[in-house]
């Protein structure tokens, strides 16, 4: 079972809008990132996503450029400082491939958990719109790869 953890796209600064809409930049890089996703032709039975704005409207680009609105699932314990575990839980149930868009602390917190068993330790680092992909063989969790958008050009 693979589960793609995305930080969501760049947002526009609080103090500018508080409800934190995608800049023009973050809806750019989270486009060239779903594309690329696209073309890998991987699996993908939904789109779990925060419900902030910005991991919404992220999430909303994956699934227009992979063309399946039915994909996408809000998710209130996607939150930045929701706990992980009771996620954590969900996601070992799943069989199939899930895409879950979100907020640091939490998806670095929820990656620790699976690939140390401890929440606290953030093994891998993320970037806006950046793409890990995690897979479970038993009961280890593994990185499989790790696209940061700057490397697509």
């Amino acid at each position: 079972m693979r589960i793609y953890l995305v930080q969501h796209a760049k947002a526009i600064a609080a103090e500018l809008d508080p409800t934190r809409p995608l800049s023009q930049e973050g809806q750019r890089e989270m486009e060239q990132m779903a594309f690329w996703f696209k073309k890998q032709d991987l699996d993908l039975s939904a789109i779990w996503h925060s419900p902030l704005l910005r991991a919404k409207q992220s999430a909303e680009i994956v699934a227009y450029i992979l063309k399946d609105a039915t994909l996408l699932k809000e998710v209130n314990e996607l939150r930045p400082n929701e706990p992980v575990q009771a996620l954590a839980l969900q996601l070992a149930k799943l069989r199939e491939p899930v895409m879950l868009i979100g907020h640091i602390p939490f998806l670095a917190s929820l990656c620790g958990l699976f690939l140390t068993g401890n929440e606290g330790l953030q093994p891998l680092a993320f970037y806006n719109s950046g793409i890990i992909c995690l897979e479970k063989k038993d009961i280890t969790w593994q990185v499989l790869w790790s696209i940061p958008p700057g490397l697509l050009g």
